[in-house]
């Protein structure tokens, strides 16, 4: 968590909401077998960990998640962190299975990945691996 905080601004959602979904997405990355930093990564470039965010192509909640790709409705995927996590989580998942290390591109793009969708992915990958790095030094400090 406190890498996460200090890696990316947060002011506009309360740090204990943050809290709360970074181990809820704990949860749920590793019950659909999913990187927890890359998770908590594509919370971040997706709805900057707003609850209720919805974009123009209808995606809805936390990770985004359409629901032409999920049972629940937006104001479902809005209203239930756990929800929009499992949901998201298990996209990650089926989009992982079905493209190998390009996943993280289709999840934003759907199908065909562009320009602006690698671009996007690399954002993602390039937090994930600065939260993992930071995780591990602070539990470093820890440990010594």
């Amino acid at each position: 968590m406190q890498a996460l905080l200090s890696i990316v601004p947060l002011d506009h959602v309360s740090h204990i909401e943050v809290f709360d979904v970074v181990q809820a997405a704990d949860h749920y990355a590793q019950q659909h077998s999913n990187d927890t930093f890359e998770t908590v990564a594509l919370i971040y470039h997706e709805s900057r960990f707003v609850k209720d965010a919805k974009s123009s192509a209808k995606a809805c909640g936390l990770m985004q998640v359409s629901d032409n790709w999920s049972k629940f409705s937006c104001d479902e995927l809005q209203q239930s962190v756990d929800i929009n996590l499992h949901e998201g989580g298990r996209m990650m998942a089926d989009f992982r299975r079905t493209y190998g290390s390009d996943w993280i591109c289709h999840y934003n793009a759907g199908n065909e990945c562009n320009e602006l969708s690698v671009k996007w992915a690399n954002a993602v990958k390039h937090l994930a691996k600065r939260l993992r790095s930071s995780y591990l030094r602070e539990l470093r400090q820890c440990l010594q």
